[in-house]
């Protein structure tokens, strides 16, 4: 929900046209879809193992200062090959960020590719010190592999973009929960992200196998 530009949103990997799919809908009435827009193929039967359950997207910096320049940021479908999760900037316009621009695959390279894959919550913070705009997001399987990925933002042309490589933070096979910043501070033990792992962990949580709160600190978050 954007109360403040008066939308609504769904997100679902299986439209009526089997794709998959954020739906912008206005509050205003009658409660219908208002603009849509495709971030990869879907689930032509609602039953597929391959695909990945969805989960809520974010907006940039670029959005909440003018949401005729911002942009979505959501967990798709790959382009191609196998059926793993993707990352997708779909643009807004207007006053109000309206989802009328194009959809734009960010490459398989971005996110780990594997069938079955799937994205946490996305969390978006902007570095009010250091001008910088973060996505923040955990990406697993459970007994395979899972990771939390940190990616800078940048806007050149209207677009905006991933800007040079992921942050790079500890395994956390299964994947993660939505990660949580708490804020910008160069005290100790601030600027720090949090999130638990959705697999069991002899790694992060010591001898015994549990799933595992986390608290990674960073010096000035980034």
């Amino acid at each position: 929900m954007d109360s403040g530009n008066g939308w609504v949103y769904e997100y679902v990997t299986d439209d009526p046209s089997d794709n998959t799919v954020v739906r912008q809908a206005t509050t205003a009435g009658p409660f219908t879809t208002t603009h849509s827009a495709t971030v990869g193929a879907g689930d032509s039967s609602c039953d597929s193992g391959t695909l990945f359950p969805t989960h809520a997207p974010a907006f940039d910096n670029s959005y909440y200062n003018s949401p005729s320049t911002g942009h979505l940021w959501v967990c798709g479908r790959r382009t191609g090959g196998n059926s793993g999760a993707e990352l997708w900037e779909v643009p807004t316009s207007g006053t109000s960020g309206a989802l009328t621009g194009a959809p734009v695959a960010q490459g398989t390279s971005v996110i780990n590719d594997t069938s079955h894959g799937q994205c946490s919550p996305f969390t978006e913070f902007y570095n009010t010190t250091s001008s910088v705009d973060y996505l923040f997001f955990g990406e697993g399987l459970s007994g395979s592999f899972g990771d939390l990925y940190g990616f800078t933002l940048s806007t050149t042309g209207g677009q905006s973009a991933i800007s040079g490589s992921p942050i790079s933070y500890p395994s956390a096979t299964g994947g993660t929960s939505g990660p949580v910043i708490d804020n910008v501070s160069s005290e100790a033990q601030a600027s720090s992200i949090y999130f638990t792992t959705l697999g069991t962990s002899t790694t992060l949580c010591g001898s015994s196998s549990a799933y595992c709160a986390v608290k990674l600190t960073q010096s000035g978050l980034n």
